[in-house]
């Protein structure tokens, strides 16, 4: 029902920009443009882009809409200096930023995002260190990472987290030995691991230890 909750309170957010994307009108800033002026209104709590390229000069202009709950991008070239713009939105909740290959130097700053509930990062490069620093969010429910650097050392971190539902890592080099920290991790509802070094052995055991767990290996599901 906590779920339910919160997805309740984005649908006119995610409605909003349906009707905005079905319109299919302007080139790619006029979609930023566009957006950033429906904030400012107070029209829309989301910026959600598909075609423009995010920099870190469209978060400078971003910092004038403090009432942003959702910025997602498709595409973007933010840099960890650019990064540290987001603290001027405190109540940013869902993040995206699709190929931007931050490194632990954002990963400090996305960790002061203290409303942060969901966290995508398909290209970054953190270290265990990195990924440490965000094990700290309190409301992260969803976290999506790409991230080579880091290993099994993390994972007892990520267990900890209170509210973490829904975990995907991909090209994580993961091992049986990682796997085995999330065994307690009993609010856990959904594993997705795609690329990492983990057995069907570590698998099942993990599926022992939580058998309501929906997990995904590969793009594909796992069962017992």
């Amino acid at each position: 029902m906590r779920r339910l909750g919160r997805l309740g309170r984005l649908a006119p957010v995610l409605l909003a920009w349906g009707l905005f994307a079905a319109a299919g009108c302007g080139g790619p800033e006029d979609e930023l443009q566009q957006q950033l002026s429906a904030v400012k209104a107070g029209e829309s709590r989301a910026v959600q882009l598909q075609r423009h390229v995010l920099t870190d000069d469209d978060l400078a202009r971003l910092v004038s809409c403090a009432g942003l709950e959702v910025l997602q991008a498709e595409h973007s070239s933010v840099t960890d200096s650019g990064v540290q713009r987001l603290t001027q939105l405190p109540e940013l909740r869902r993040l995206t930023l699709r190929e931007s290959k931050l490194g632990d130097n954002a990963a400090a700053v996305l960790a002061t995002l203290q409303s942060l509930e969901t966290l995508n990062l398909p290209h970054a490069d953190f270290s265990d260190e990195g990924l440490r620093q965000l094990t700290g969010l309190p409301r992260l429910t969803l976290l999506r990472l790409r991230s080579p650097r880091v290993t099994d050392l993390s994972m007892a971190a990520i267990a900890k987290m209170p509210e973490l539902r829904f975990l995907h890592l991909m090209d994580v080099p993961l091992t049986d030995a990682g796997l085995a920290e999330l065994h307690d991790m009993q609010h856990l509802e959904s594993l997705y691991l795609d690329g990492s070094r983990v057995s069907s052995a570590g698998l099942e055991r993990l599926l022992a230890a939580l058998p309501e767990l929906h997990l995904h290996i590969d793009q594909a599901h796992f069962e017992k």
